[in-house]
């Protein structure tokens, strides 16, 4: 039995139906029963309560082989950072000294004193995690290519995206699919003591060529303008950000901006044998999400 927290989540969703469909028995941990029917309905077992109490994580992980942890930021509290490290402590304590394999989604550059608060705080977790768990498999993903997709309403009236870093800054990506994919081959080849990968697509992007490769898929220019932070502060409290959380995503563009966010591109391929997605097969998924009507004529 594996037990899977975010199951309704970018990774977590993708995590569970991965492993449903290898015919892996799964458990999976949620606030709401409602939000889990689907995997429910699919053959996952369902275990409700709250992932920042130790008690309750720890009868959900009774009987499992494996985790897969994932721990959620809300980007509305005032905090997110301490809740985030709350629960990073809480299944540490529910784990300790188990021989559960656990999988946990970390972040690319983790440790590497960003200043950015919510990879900082996946650092913290990671030590707490380390000292906890006797098997464990950190997966470091780059920046997801999903996020795009809450550009598809700019996509959709404007044929304009947009990010608050420069357009031609080249940019780690990967698909929640190839981390589903890792995951799931964690899980089945069984666990390596302690390892830690870096999950990153084949190669880097700048934010221009995305909007380039949108537009080859779209058959129309696509166009790439970088956000200001006054409009990416206006748009993100329009999400019900808090302070807190503006200031933390605002960091991160910083260092996007100047830094070269990249990592070991190998060693994960070293230990698992998948293909990644790639942004052109990504952009193709992204157009079809957007409902904007494809022109037969390609962009020269």
């Amino acid at each position: 039995m594996i037990a899977i927290t975010g199951a309704t989540g970018k990774t977590g969703s993708r995590v569970a139906a991965a492993l449903l469909e290898a015919k892996q028995p799964v458990r999976v941990l949620a606030r709401s029963a409602e939000k889990v029917d689907g995997l429910k309905a699919q053959g996952a077992e369902v275990a409700i309560g709250t992932l920042a109490d130790p008690t309750y994580l720890k009868a959900a992980f009774d009987g499992c082989s494996g985790a897969y942890l994932v721990t959620p930021l809300n980007w509305s509290t005032v905090d997110p950072t301490a809740e985030e490290i709350a629960i990073g402590r809480a299944m540490a304590e529910a784990l300790a000294g188990s021989t559960v394999h656990v999988v946990y989604l970390s972040v690319l550059k983790a440790r590497d004193k960003t200043g950015i608060p919510h990879f900082e705080s996946k650092a913290e977790i990671e030590t707490a995690l380390e000292a906890a768990c006797p098997t464990l498999t950190v997966l470091r993903p780059a920046f997801f290519m999903e996020n795009l997709l809450a550009q598809i309403g700019a996509l959709s009236s404007s044929r304009t995206i947009s990010l608050p870093m420069p357009g031609h800054q080249p940019l780690a990506m990967v698909s929640t699919a190839d981390i589903a994919e890792v995951t799931k081959q964690a899980f089945v080849r069984g666990p390596k003591g302690k390892e830690i990968y870096d999950v990153i697509g084949m190669r880097c992007y700048t934010p221009g060529e995305c909007a380039r490769l949108i537009g080859n898929s779209l058959g129309r220019t696509v166009y790439y303008k970088e956000m200001t932070d006054k409009d990416f502060t206006k748009m993100l409290e329009a999400t019900g950000a808090s302070d807190h959380s503006v200031a933390d995503l605002l960091c991160m563009f910083h260092y996007f901006k100047e830094s070269r966010f990249t990592g070991d591109f190998d060693n994960v391929r070293k230990a698992f044998k998948y293909t990644s997605v790639t942004f052109e097969k990504f952009a193709e998924f992204m157009v079809s999400e957007s409902g904007v009507q494809s022109s037969k004529f390609k962009v020269q």
